[in-house]
């Protein structure tokens, strides 16, 4: 969660099937720039959906309506106002009809811009499965709710599913149950906006990442950044003693010395951290897209291989 936030930085991010009390973790957030905007605690296991808002940001939320199943609450910057509910539907159909029945009297009652977004634990169409049954029946309801809500698909980008699974018999299940949702007024405020399948790791679920523009950012011309992992290489610490030695008449030069040294040394022999970490990421999405085609043991044990590298790549970003 913490490279996540750190490398999108999020406005709002949204957890579901939290398993725990937002208490547990809100110094965790604290130290990562978060607050909470509104809280659904989890039933033991069961349930939970925590909102919550990068500090200094821009955006004025508040609270409109919330049940266990949904968090609803106004977005305002300036001039402009939306309404924005965070979802994450019952895994049990009958209970699902409870949440339908609140979004259809919040269309009623809220007259704005709206986005939907979560877990909906439903699928419109064949192509969203991979294994597992289709029930034709269960996804015309859902299709029927979402037409009668005044809301539409906003569609993604990124691998075609956003849950995996076993079935009887362990056998891979795969689901796009996660998406984005708006009417048709926020969808004309936000043209370009756009949902992406990040990659799984830990979770039974991808992240989704909604961008309201296609803005992504320039990271050129960025300032040297020490890495404390290059510490975990033999090699750095003689690097840093030897440079340093080298024209002991400025401060500023040595540290200009030891700054283009370490670039060198991330570049040739430590590998850019940022790379690797990339690089192994790119491997995962293409082993987990082609897992949305095939079942593959052997894909399944280089993908656990590649979590694991993944992981420790993250620890010795944070050393």
């Amino acid at each position: 969660m913490h490279d996540l936030v750190r490398r999108h930085n999020p406005d709002l991010v949204f957890l579901f099937e939290t398993h725990t009390l937002f208490g547990s973790s809100e110094r965790f957030w604290n130290r990562e720039g978060y607050e909470k905007v509104e809280v659904q605690e989890a039933q033991g296991h069961s349930g939970g959906i925590w909102v919550i808002q990068r500090q200094g940001s821009d955006y004025l939320c508040s609270l409109v309506r919330m049940m266990h199943q949904c968090i609803s609450f106004t977005i305002a910057k300036g001039m402009d106002k939306w309404l924005c509910s965070a979802v994450y539907a019952s895994p049990i159909y009958t209970a699902r009809t409870m949440l339908w029945d609140h979004l259809d009297q919040l269309a009623k009652d809220v007259v704005l811009p709206w986005l939907v977004i979560g877990d909906f634990n439903d699928i419109m169409l064949p192509r969203e499965q991979r294994g597992g049954v289709f029930s034709l029946s269960k996804a015309e309801t859902f299709e029927k709710n979402i037409d009668r809500c005044g809301l539409l698909d906003l569609g993604a980008f990124g691998s075609k599913f956003t849950w995996q699974g076993h079935c009887r018999g362990s056998r891979l299940v795969s689901r796009r149950l996660d998406r984005g949702l708006c009417n048709h007024d926020w969808r004309m405020i936000f043209p370009e906006a756009t949902v992406e399948h990040l990659v799984r790791r830990q979770s039974d679920h991808n992240p989704i990442l909604m961008r309201c523009s296609n803005n992504m950012g320039c990271r050129e011309g960025r300032p040297f950044r020490f890495q404390a992992a290059w510490f975990t290489h033999k090699d750095y610490p003689t690097l840093v003693k030897d440079t340093w030695s080298m024209d002991r008449g400025s401060i500023v030069r040595c540290l200009q010395n030891v700054a283009q040294k370490s670039i060198d040394f991330n570049k040739n022999v430590f590998g850019n951290i940022f790379s690797r970490k990339k690089e192994v990421e790119a491997r995962l999405r293409g082993i987990q897209r082609a897992l949305e085609n095939i079942d593959s043991a052997n894909l399944m044990r280089l993908q656990k291989e590649l979590l694991a590298e993944h992981e420790n790549i993250l620890f010795q970003e944070e050393t």
